[in-house]
């Protein structure tokens, strides 16, 4: 059973990208399609990245929507930045997060978020540094603007950048991207064990695992050709 949480809890977080190299993006009608179309079995998920989990108050850092059809194996991956600003909101989606051992997040940040995706979520995701950075070393690494990267240093990486939400999202995805490209070489049922040390202190699954592997497993092995990413929201 703890081995289906480590295993959602994976796959969700290196499917955050597309690999590009030599491959045309998505065009934008394709990008907007399930989300003008909602159908009823459409799968989506929330992943949300925190600095520390276990902090009084996480400080939200990413927010990435994957969402698909079964049983279709085309994902769709959104991100938004954290100053995202819905017009008759209380403030920007950072302003409005709020964490709970839990797992509950504020009304008022979950109307934000569904004014720019307006989807039902049926998995919510929370990773802090540590679970990211463990991530990135369990798939050996990213190379990021030329340079080889471990964990450690991706996180030092995206916190260069986390007064400037804009920017992080733009490197969010060129880092996911990355490791999406991969995690496309991970078999149906990948050997994920290492990840179990991180629940529940550092990454959060909201379903019990036997659901959220259900849910996932059809789009493994994963093709970095039918994952079409986007980001929305930004200034």
């Amino acid at each position: 059973m703890v081995a289906g949480v480590a295993f959602a809890i994976g796959l969700a977080s290196v499917l955050i990208g597309r690999a590009q190299r030599g491959r045309q993006p998505a065009a934008p009608s394709d990008l907007q399609a399930p989300l003008t179309a909602v159908s009823e079995n459409q799968v989506s998920l929330l992943i949300l990245g925190v600095d520390r989990l276990l902090a009084p108050q996480p400080q939200l850092e990413a927010v990435w929507v994957a969402t698909y059809r079964p049983p279709g194996r085309d994902l769709f991956l959104f991100g938004l930045p954290t100053n995202y600003y819905r017009p008759g909101q209380e403030g920007d989606l950072q302003t409005l997060f709020r964490w709970t051992p839990g797992g509950d997040l504020p009304t008022a940040f979950q109307e934000s978020l569904r004014g720019a995706l307006p989807l039902d979520y049926q998995v919510v995701i929370v990773l802090d540094q540590v679970a990211f950075a463990g991530l990135v070393d369990f798939l050996g690494g990213v190379t990021y603007q030329g340079a080889e990267l471990d964990g450690q240093e991706t996180v030092a990486a995206l916190d260069l950048m986390v007064h400037g939400p804009e920017a992080a999202l733009r490197a969010q995805q060129q880092l996911l991207e990355a490791l999406a490209f991969q995690a496309a070489g991970m078999s149906t049922t990948p050997e994920i064990t290492p990840l179990l040390a991180y629940l529940p202190e550092h990454a959060y699954l909201s379903v019990p695992p036997e659901e959220a592997l259900a849910m996932l497993a059809p789009l493994f092995p994963l093709d970095p050709d039918r994952v079409h990413v986007a980001r929305i929201g930004e200034e």
